[in-house]
């Protein structure tokens, strides 16, 4: 999902990806300007900082050359959408390239829950893989965050869970504490401010990917 801050909708978006179409490269930098925090944060999943930073590059190198040209609003939800889909396949293929995983490197119970996955959607072990740490990662990080979240004064903790969970922009969460919408960027800060706090918190814990998006 793209940071609720960004200044980008989804016809900006749209309208930068038909510019860079057109010729003009700077609108696919404004267009990457906006994208590749959440690219990174796809990318860095189960893997290093080098390697989520080879594997964003590669996503930004790929959309330039060819990629974009195949996006097709019609056809597609949203642009996000479409750019999760396939930055989570060229991820997939990429790491496969690198580290190919196979049947004799698993124990027989994750070679049962993997034959069970693999049926339905004929994904690959390696795919399984991927997506079983995932979620690993995930349960590990939301089964810490009411400790975390503790951690944080009432005050940030409703505004974390008024974005979160309620979806409340800045400016409706400033209507419900303060009965107008003028402390708007006041509570924008604090929302910031708390998830990178909550950062913190996680990475002490050993967890470098957590369920808080801003």
């Amino acid at each position: 999902m793209l940071n609720k801050e960004s200044r980008f909708t989804e016809s900006s978006l749209r309208h930068l990806i038909s510019q860079f179409n057109q010729g003009d490269n700077n609108a696919f930098a404004e267009l990457w300007k906006s994208i590749s925090p959440n690219v990174y944060r796809l990318m860095k999943q189960g893997v290093d900082g080098d390697t989520a930073d080879d594997l964003t590059s590669e996503v930004c190198i790929r959309l330039y050359d060819k990629g974009l040209k195949r996006y097709r609003p019609e056809k597609a939800a949203s642009f996000i959408t479409w750019l999760f889909s396939f930055s989570r396949n060229l991820k997939i293929n990429l790491l496969k390239k690198r580290r190919p995983v196979t049947f004799g490197t698993l124990s027989s119970e994750e070679k049962s829950e993997i034959e069970e996955r693999i049926s339905p959607e004929n994904k690959s072990p390696f795919q399984i893989l991927v997506e079983m740490e995932e979620e690993e990662i995930r349960a590990r990080a939301i089964n810490t965050l009411p400790e975390v979240m503790a951690k944080l004064s009432p005050t940030e903790q409703y505004v974390l869970q008024a974005s979160i969970y309620d979806e409340k922009t800045d400016k409706e969460i400033s209507r419900a504490l303060d009965g107008d919408d003028k402390n708007e960027a006041k509570y924008k800060m604090m929302r910031i401010r708390a998830v990178r706090k909550l950062e913190r918190l996680f990475n002490k814990r050993g967890i470098y990917d957590f369920p808080v998006k801003i």
